[in-house]
């Protein structure tokens, strides 16, 4: 919603496009689940990320967490 001050004087809030990498999508996904307990929507998270689910499990897999230590 635009501000009445901001409607004066002819401003707009833009939305900035935010580029994340692999590694923060995973994680903000992993995140997202815990906190807000969405154990069955990995599927619809990856889609909205970018992140396929293959990629996202990969991701928290030992070998994987061993390789990035």
């Amino acid at each position: 919603m635009i501000s009445k001050k901001n409607r004066i004087l002819g401003k707009v809030d833009e939305a900035k496009e935010v580029k994340l990498s692999a590694e923060q999508r995973s994680r903000l996904i992993y995140l997202l689940i815990i906190k807000y307990i969405l154990k069955r929507m990995v599927s619809y998270l990856c889609e909205i990320a970018g992140v396929s689910r293959a990629g996202y499990y990969n991701y928290w897999t030992t070998a994987s967490q061993e390789r990035r230590t």
